[in-house]
């Protein structure tokens, strides 16, 4: 396929999947705010209404429970070692944060475990 035949194949798809979402918009009554609209606005305009809160943690998705499961508890013993190294260091002790706190060991030079090393508090 020529240079020209491959851009105007994808311009063909591109003008489809446009037509197919205008669709789409005009069915369910959606409208979309144009061009001039948004060069209206002020520049430091927000929205006046609010995204919904509290639902759903986006932190772990997966179609399988189980896997789900274990992720959730994954978390959770990073949660418990990352307090208990966090009180230590507030305390005034030596502290050993779980793999995953680079930015404490990179900026605040505090110390962490080597990958692999996790292991819940006793």
């Amino acid at each position: 396929m020529s240079h020209v035949q491959y851009a105007k194949l994808l311009r063909d798809n591109v003008d489809q999947a446009e037509a197919m979402a205008a669709a789409e918009r005009l069915e369910k009554g959606i409208r979309i705010v144009g061009r001039k609209a948004v060069l209206r606005q002020h520049w430091r305009a927000s929205p006046n209404t609010r995204e919904p809160r509290r639902g759903l943690s986006p932190r772990v998705a997966c179609k399988n429970k189980w896997a789900r499961i274990e992720a959730l508890q994954r978390n959770q013993v990073f949660l418990d070692l990352y307090r208990a190294a966090r009180a230590d260091h507030l305390a005034g002790h030596e502290a050993l944060f779980p793999p995953g706190t680079w930015w404490l060991c990179r900026f605040a030079g505090l110390r962490a475990e080597e990958s692999g090393a996790t292991a819940p508090p006793s």
